[in-house]
């Protein structure tokens, strides 16, 4: 009973402290009109500069990126072939049949530099401007 007493005493002492206008509710048909200027307009783009081209409006399109596409499937083609040199010199050193441990540790390389070339190949031909 002495705890509820001292609570409603320090309630009433609160209540008493803070002045009956922090209790009120604003309501929206009181609250003030602000009017606020219009937005600035939206200045005009700065003209381009002289001898200046914009690429999105390029007439020669995505031709003018082949070059660079021809030679990297070029350099492609040239490790695929280096790879497969790699394999065909292993398996000519022992005839064919090389012991089963080193074999397993070569396929085991000739896959991931596999997988790296077609990754890059997939990259290349998947390249957004083709």
């Amino acid at each position: 009973m002495k705890n509820v007493a001292r609570k409603l005493a320090l309630a009433a002492a609160l209540t008493a402290a803070v002045p009956a206008a922090a209790h009120a509710k604003p309501c929206d048909h009181d609250a003030p009109v602000v009017a606020y200027p219009a937005p600035a307009p939206v200045p005009a783009p700065l003209p381009a500069p002289a001898g200046w081209r914009d690429d999105r409006w390029d007439d020669r399109g995505p031709r003018r990126h082949e070059g660079w596409r021809a030679r990297e499937r070029a350099a492609l083609r040239a490790e695929y072939a280096r790879l497969d040199a790699a394999r065909d010199q292993f398996y000519a050193r022992w005839n064919g049949y090389p012991p089963p441990g080193k074999a397993r540790k070569f396929e085991r390389w000739y896959a991931h530099e596999r997988g790296e070339l077609d990754r890059r190949w997939d990259a290349l031909e998947g390249y957004a401007w083709r």
